[in-house]
């Protein structure tokens, strides 16, 4: 993630050119101990011993060494994704977490100040998040949260598999639901059985904030993200309406449909009528939650709708990225400056790559001549299929040789895809294609 597109990232070059890995463990041991040892929160919980379930992720750690615990360096999605580990199976959203917990920002507490707080009993372990802040709720946000808690119950609860991580984290939303039951119990004058009765005396003030004269809770507040540039908005959809437990769990899938399931966006049927209904339900979603709030007139919240509503359509139903601009290869016509010098430049770069290409297929069959290629323009393209002349060698295996069919027959649909700019089915993006392979297979 450090280099990732975000305001506090940067890239620098040293004198040699190469580029500074802003975390400065070029040197260090990678080993796993060393590299819990440089997590201070995650030390801490080691030595308490605590359950597994107490201490942070995979995904937060490495989250945490993006910018080596430098809370002002961290982006809000960051933090949320920094949260407690005791509430990631509470506060799935960062909406939720922003709204209805307050994170003591003037105290950073070291790995031996936080071991005092830290405790095996739901009840009585405080939430200090990765960075070595402490986390409480809103008192203002009882209601609210004890209506996240049944939505998470009725979730995990309907797992096909109750797991240790999921046991916990029902766990987890019981004890949080029992510390606003015995803190509304203790306002209302109600009497309390005895451990309800020690925790509010001896514990509540570590996990309810109670800020005097508050009536409104916090409003977070997302990105304007236009739904023009698909990949960017669909990302922003994901990180803001989704439930996950760090940015890295929610974004790490081979597609956007599956980044869309992985946060709960949407359901894991593949049928053509359950995808139409899942993006109407997204965008109505979409609607509810963060185009009506926009600033903006009618007309463009009406070119926000129409725009969002295809890029749904094609994420989910097509598994595809909408295109809402001119296409590259077109762009790339109209961006053409045709002078001497650009045109001899890429006359050159094109002599160059032929000369390369044609002096490691020397030998192969069915290729069209050197001269041939050359003379490919735009207008004017080179009739050849390289599915059908393509020729088996001796000892070329069948199954080597379907392979390497499907192979080029994937890669020329790409390129026909990309240069066919006209046609209704390429107003989404032409993905790029990877052939992977051990040396001498013939990629």
């Amino acid at each position: 993630m450090i280099f990732e597109l975000r305001p506090s990232n940067a890239i620098k070059i040293d004198d040699k050119g190469d580029v500074v890995d802003p975390r400065g463990h070029e040197d260090s041991d990678d080993t796993p101990d060393s590299f819990i040892a440089q997590i201070p929160m995650q030390r801490a919980r080691f030595q308490f011993d605590l359950a597994e379930q107490h201490r942070m992720t995979a995904t937060q750690m490495v989250t945490y060494r993006n910018h080596n615990g430098s809370a002002s360096k961290y982006d809000m999605i960051s933090i949320f994704s920094l949260r407690p580990p005791e509430l990631l199976g509470v506060f799935r959203n960062p909406m939720d977490y922003f709204r209805y917990c307050s994170i003591d920002e003037s105290k950073t507490y070291n790995e031996d100040e936080v071991e005092p707080m830290l405790s095996n009993n739901l009840m009585r372990c405080q939430w200090i998040d990765c960075l070595g802040r402490k986390v409480k709720m809103y008192e203002l946000a009882m209601k609210d949260i004890l209506e996240l808690i049944e939505t998470n119950l009725i979730q995990l609860e309907s797992a096909d598999e109750l797991d240790e991580d999921n046991e916990f984290r029902i766990a987890m939303n019981l004890a949080v639901r029992q510390m606003i039951y015995a803190h509304q119990a203790s306002v209302e004058g109600n009497i309390l059985n005895d451990e309800n009765e020690r925790w509010v005396r001896e514990m509540r003030s570590n996990f309810i904030h109670t800020v005097k004269g508050m009536k409104h809770l916090p409003i977070p507040v997302p990105s304007d993200v236009r739904p023009s540039n698909a990949h960017q908005f669909l990302t922003h959809i994901v990180l803001s309406l989704g439930k996950y437990d760090t940015e890295i769990d929610a974004l790490t899938h081979p597609t956007t449909r599956q980044c869309l399931q992985s946060v709960g966006l949407i359901g894991q049927n593949a049928d053509v009528s359950s995808l139409k209904r899942y993006t109407n339900t997204l965008t109505r979603s979409y609607i509810e939650e963060q185009l009506v709030f926009y600033p903006i007139s009618l007309d463009v919240a009406q070119i926000y709708l129409v725009t969002a509503h295809k890029v749904f359509a094609d994420a989910i139903m097509r598994n595809e990225l909408s295109m809402n601009e001119l296409p590259p290869f077109t762009m790339s016509t109209l961006l053409d400056a045709k002078t001497d010098e650009t045109n001899q430049w890429w006359q050159n770069m094109k002599n160059s790559q032929l000369d390369a290409v044609y002096s490691v297929l020397q030998h192969t069959q069915g290729i069209p001549t050197r001269e041939s290629v050359a003379a490919v323009t735009r207008d004017t393209p080179l009739e050849w299929s390289p599915t059908e002349d393509i020729h088996q060698y001796d000892r070329q295996s069948d199954e080597s040789f379907e392979e390497q069919k499907l192979a080029i027959g994937i890669e020329a649909r790409q390129l026909d895809k990309y240069r066919n700019a006209a046609d209704e089915g390429n107003l989404t993006y032409t993905k790029n294609t990877v052939i992977h392979g051990a040396p001498g297979t013939g990629k």
